[in-house]
């Protein structure tokens, strides 16, 4: 049990998103334990970067591949729950995703489902307040999605 011992632990999330004309579409999924809509995150992967570790959560969680901007678009707190009832805060540092090929097939299909949606729908979907803020930061600032810092994900996304 990682970290559950600390006053707070830090994550990392993929903000997966894809631009159709004029307007954004971000894709929000399902947590598993109580079908909540939320981002792909999940804990820094040793040996890889922030940016890489969220990137890969993506994958994992979303089939979304694509390159990832090295630095994040924002955070939000959240509180993070064991199966034994014990609770800690939460940091998640967010990292867009420029989706340019959703697998048909990813590790956690069957587990989680997936919607693509709008920045404004994702605003009033996502079941945390203080990613529902972040959403609401990027849609009134959508340019903020498209930092010139991106980064190749593919080497290690093959798997």
């Amino acid at each position: 049990m990682r970290g559950w011992f600390q006053k707070s632990v830090s994550q990392v999330g993929a903000l997966p998103f894809v631009n159709v004309g004029d307007d954004i579409f971000i894709a929000l999924i399902t947590s598993r334990r109580r079908g909540r809509w939320i981002i792909p995150k999940g804990w820094p992967v040793k040996g890889l970067t922030f940016s890489e570790s969220a990137a890969r959560e993506a994958l994992e969680e979303a089939g979304c591949l694509g390159p990832i901007a090295a630095s994040p678009c924002g955070s939000y707190d959240y509180r993070k729950r064991a199966s034994s009832g014990y609770s800690v805060t939460a940091t998640v540092q967010v990292f867009p995703l420029k989706v340019v090929c959703q697998k048909l097939g990813w590790r956690e299909r069957d587990q989680r489902s997936l919607k693509w949606m709008p920045l404004n729908e994702a605003v009033a979907c996502a079941d945390d307040e203080g990613l529902c803020r972040l959403i609401a930061n990027i849609a009134q600032m959508p340019d903020s999605l498209n930092s010139e810092n991106f980064i190749r994900t593919d080497s290690w996304s093959d798997h």
